[in-house]
């Protein structure tokens, strides 16, 4: 969820997990490569772009 787009509009970052646990990632929407950008437990929550 709280997904975001780059600003070169080719990656979409979001957050995903489950029972408390919630990391980041990006993927690429023409390659459809997932990136792991966290992996801590807790909430890591709305990711933005920096432009």
């Amino acid at each position: 969820y709280s997904p975001d787009w780059s600003p070169d509009g080719l990656w979409l970052v979001y957050t995903a997990g489950s029972k408390g646990n919630y990391n980041l990632y990006k993927i690429n929407i023409i390659t459809k490569e997932r990136v792991q950008l966290t992996n801590t437990s807790g909430r890591n929550e709305n990711p933005v772009w920096k432009k």
